[in-house]
């Protein structure tokens, strides 16, 4: 009975994790979704990462914006969607998680 319990704690607290994980990627999405379409323009986009770079003092983003632009719209339609953008953070987590697991 107690592994039982213990079991399910463990789900709920990989559930709330999970739920926490999806919240903060949607929050971020919708802070550079600036019209509230649901999507990410290529405009919008060159914005997010012109911010980015220019916090680590480069001013020429314009090649980096659109290299990562492409990587991101995987579906070619022209737009980065919510669905795009939870993917791709997922991929950089888990391999973030595989480096750091690889130091150990």
């Amino acid at each position: 009975m107690k592994k039982q319990v213990i079991g399910m704690i463990a789900l709920a607290v990989l559930a709330g994790s999970a739920l926490a994980q999806t919240d903060r990627q949607t929050a971020h999405f919708k802070k550079f979704d600036t019209d509230d379409d649901g999507k990410i323009s290529s405009a919008e986009h060159d914005e997010m990462v012109k911010s980015q770079l220019a916090k680590k003092g480069v001013t020429d983003y314009q090649g980096e914006a659109a290299k990562r632009f492409k990587n991101k719209d995987t579906d070619g339609d022209g737009f980065i969607s919510l669905e795009e953008h939870k993917a791709l953070a997922d991929k950089l987590k888990s391999a973030k998680s595989k480096n750091q697991g690889a130091k150990k």
